[in-house]
């Protein structure tokens, strides 16, 4: 459903920007007058449908973002500023602003959560995308790790300063780890053979940065519906907490 009507505003909004060019090339190609008349007037009722279908969809996922940070008793902005984010985050290959959609915080465990989303629009060939983060600012320290399941939704990049780690078992058919050159002991420390099948049993898709105290995790796509966006909590609550218990 979701998609399905992001496809649909998708081919409004090129209409939107096409039928303009398709007037005044027509007005000037055929000369005639009710042939531009016609296709202004097309013109408006595409738009007007456009505004209305972005209106009402944009209001139904921000009531079910609404009414997931009720239940979850986050707070919620529109927008808002999130600080603290280093500059080799995977998130810094996407974007260097501090400023997002849909910021919520809250506590778990004495933990600090926020959730947050932006969108990211490449400037050469590659089609925009939505990306949200789930962020937990724990009471551990972990080493510096990046890793992306190879099952996840779509290709990312690596962040500067990481190269790639070769984990002990077959991990690596499952997940790409990246750990900055000199840090690979404490990574293999914490990546013990149980955590490494239960990643590859349970979080397969997964996208994580390991960063300071801070647990990041990604996913591609526009989260507009309420169940989707408590499943992408209840994954990211589940991963931060196996996380965090390796530490103990």
């Amino acid at each position: 459903m979701i998609a399905s009507l992001w496809r649909t505003k998708s081919i409004l909004r090129f209409a939107l920007y096409a039928i303009p060019v398709l007037t005044v090339a027509g007005y000037f190609v055929i000369g005639q007058n009710t042939f531009g008349v016609a296709l202004v007037a097309f013109m408006f009722y595409i738009a007007y449908f456009y505004f209305l279908v972005l209106g009402a969809t944009n209001a139904a996922a921000n009531e079910g973002i609404k009414g997931f940070a009720a239940v979850h008793q986050l707070a919620f902005e529109d927008k808002g500023v999130v600080e603290g984010l280093p500059s080799d985050l995977l998130l810094r290959n996407w974007t260097t602003g501090n400023t997002f959609d849909s910021v919520m915080r809250g506590t778990m465990d004495a933990c600090e959560i926020c959730m947050f989303s932006f969108v990211y629009e490449p400037e050469i060939s590659e089609h925009t995308k939505y990306i949200n983060v789930f962020r937990l600012h724990t009471t551990k320290t972990f080493p510096r790790v990046m890793l992306n399941g190879s099952y996840a939704s779509e290709p990312v990049g690596v962040p500067p300063g990481l190269f790639p780690l070769v984990l002990e078992g077959n991990f690596n058919k499952f997940f790409s780890v990246y750990t900055p050159s000199g840090a690979e002991v404490p990574v293999l420390q914490l990546f013990t053979p149980d955590l490494m099948q239960w990643f590859i049993d349970t979080e397969p898709h997964v996208v994580m940065d390991l960063n300071g105290k801070d647990i990041y995790l990604y996913v591609l796509g526009r989260i507009e519906d309420e169940g989707v966006l408590t499943a992408f909590f209840d994954h990211a609550t589940a991963i931060a907490g196996r996380i965090t218990h390796q530490l103990r």
